[in-house]
């Protein structure tokens, strides 16, 4: 969200459209359910048992 947010406030179209796709991509994998998971549960994680 801030290279978003950076590429709007200082009119960088670079940083806009990455910051962009970064964040539908997050998106689209949280909403299909692709977050890194372990066969244990959905609460172990790669970073640490949630």
């Amino acid at each position: 969200m801030a290279l978003s947010a950076f590429g709007v406030l200082f009119d960088a179209e670079t940083a806009t459209q990455l910051g962009l796709i970064w964040l539908t991509h997050i998106g689209v994998d949280r909403a299909l359910g692709c977050e890194l998971k372990y066969p244990t549960g959905s609460k172990d994680t790669h970073l640490e048992r949630v």
